[in-house]
């Protein structure tokens, strides 16, 4: 027969048995919830625990049924109940949000030049792949390289969330050496960039040189870009400021290739030709090379003319009967020019066109010319084609009928602004737009010789133009910004202005408050 003093004395072994049990109970279920936080799958090593948990929890409960009903009824379990909901509601969100933003990534780069984020024009061609590439970093975690690591993993990142078409790995070659050896890597740092059967390695990590490999291998084939030769022009395949080799390279970057062209030898532009470029002739073409350039242009090709004032032809032969005329005379600007030269005519303000639209956008202030021509619109354009205007002078500019160093504004002479850059193109959309020739004509060819293509915004201005003759429209964007000091660029009458506030403005003010406070303490 039992006694109450029997049941007094098993009922606190009882009451401690069952509390050890819910705290082991519990302990399991903490550390399947642990294990599973860590390796994101229910793993024999997240069951275990939890259902060990689980069933301790169970015992417990088994043990003593009567006090878990009396604290089931209790007000105090219910509020902790709704404590444990809201606890379990809020590690849910959390999990819910970690789990969107690892896949969609969402980066602030606050910096003034964007140094930490890829530029448009990389972004472009990413969100433009059409099939898988795979991009492999090798880099050695060896003191030495550690700067190499580093800056791998922060672009290949950067790429990585570009774009869900490109799958980026880094691989230690200390720690996976068959992986190095099985691609053929012995030096680091190296980047195998591979499509299908086509591959790249590069040694650098460098945006721009890693987006030209992406590039090489996603796309079939090389667009042709011909430069015309024998007529003085600058000269793609030559060295020196006044060449265009700074911009052959970064076409080549682009994946064009690059090949000039000598119209009197050959007779005729390629077939294969994507846009020909004429990069300021000193004498004229003969012509038969006009007739060909201009049934080129008819059949629907497309050419960038770039002229130059004075004696140098104005290849009007060619642009009037697209709807644009050039003037006589050098445009002057002395109040807004570049190194003080009033013949370095600066332009800030663009239209909105495609070839110009990156720079209405704040990343690129200005573009400048040397010696430029200005250009006009005739009445008359042919037939579904439109005149488009890119660019032009502030009206602060006027036109030097006889440039000889030194300017003046004579009596007579025409007052800006004045059109530097104009777009012939199709108003026809569609398939049939790409037929239709497509033309950009500039009135200077040294702002992207070897000597300018890299003030401001003058290389981007080329490359773009190019790109939207080869429609390949979505390369037009603004080169990588690297990380270095901004530069400031200042016009004739800015620095005038700078001069009067700093050595002039400020000394008179300090003088006026320091004659007031004397008046004052007198």
């Amino acid at each position: 027969m039992t006694t109450r003093e029997d049941e007094g004395g098993r009922q606190p072994l009882a009451k401690r048995l069952s509390g050890c049990l819910a705290t082991l109970g519990l302990m399991g279920l903490c550390a399947g919830a642990a294990a599973w936080a860590v390796r994101g799958s229910f793993a024999a090593l997240v069951w275990i625990p939890a259902a060990a948990g689980a069933a301790l929890l169970a015992a417990a409960a088994a043990i003593q049924p009567k006090a878990v009903i009396r604290a089931l009824a209790q007000r105090r379990f219910a509020l902790g109940a709704n404590t444990a909901v809201v606890l379990i509601l809020f590690a849910a969100l959390l999990v819910m949000v970690n789990y969107v933003a690892a896949r969609r990534h969402w980066r602030l780069d606050l910096t003034r030049a964007k140094v930490h984020s890829l530029s448009p024009q990389t972004q472009n061609i990413l969100r433009g792949l059409k099939k898988k590439a795979t991009v492999i970093g090798f880099y050695s975690r060896r003191p030495a390289m550690t700067g190499d690591y580093a800056s791998m993993k922060d672009l290949l990142d950067e790429y990585k969330y570009s774009s869900q078409k490109l799958e980026v790995r880094i691989v230690d070659v200390d720690r996976e050496p068959a992986v190095a050896e099985e691609f053929g890597v012995t030096i680091v740092p190296t980047v195998v960039v591979r499509s299908g059967l086509r591959k790249e390695e590069l040694y650098t990590t460098e945006e721009q040189d890693l987006t030209s490999a992406i590039l090489k291998v996603s796309r079939k084939g090389k667009k042709q870009i011909y430069f015309l030769v024998g007529h003085g022009e600058h000269d793609p395949s030559a060295y020196g400021d006044d060449s265009y080799s700074m911009v052959r390279e970064a076409l080549g970057d682009l994946n064009y290739e690059v090949k000039t062209l000598n119209l009197a030898a050959e007779g005729k532009v390629p077939r294969d030709c994507a846009a020909l470029v004429v990069g300021g002739p000193k004498q004229p073409l003969l012509e038969r090379e006009e007739t060909v350039l201009g049934d080129y242009l008819r059949r629907g090709g497309k050419a960038l003319l770039l002229i130059d004032p004075g004696p140098s032809p104005d290849l009007s032969s060619i642009t009037r009967s697209w709807g644009i005329e050039s003037e006589r005379g050098t445009v002057v600007e002395p109040s807004l020019n570049i190194f003080g030269d009033a013949a370095s005519v600066a332009v800030q303000k663009f239209e909105d066109h495609d070839v110009v639209r990156p720079f209405t956008r704040g990343r690129t202030f200005l573009t400048f010319f040397v010696m430029a021509r200005a250009l006009k619109k005739t009445a008359e354009t042919p037939r579904d084609m439109s005149v488009s205007e890119l660019f032009k002078t502030s009206p602060e500019s006027w036109l030097e009928s006889k440039f000889l160093g030194t300017v003046r504004h004579d009596v007579g002479e025409e007052r800006g602004p004045f059109l530097l850059g104009a777009a012939v193109a199709p108003t026809l959309t569609g398939e049939a737009a790409k037929r239709k020739p497509r033309i950009v004509v500039i009135g200077d060819s040294d702002f992207a010789s070897d000597e300018y293509v890299r003030n401001a915004g003058n290389g981007s201005l080329f490359l773009n133009a190019v790109n939207w003759l080869a429609q390949e429209e979505e390369l037009i964007s603004i080169p990588p910004r690297r990380e270095e000091a901004p530069p400031i660029i200042l016009t004739s009458d800015q620095q005038r202005k700078v001069k009067l506030l700093t050595i002039f403005s400020m000394p008179v003010l300090v003088l006026i408050a320091g004659i007031w406070v004397w008046s004052r303490r007198r």
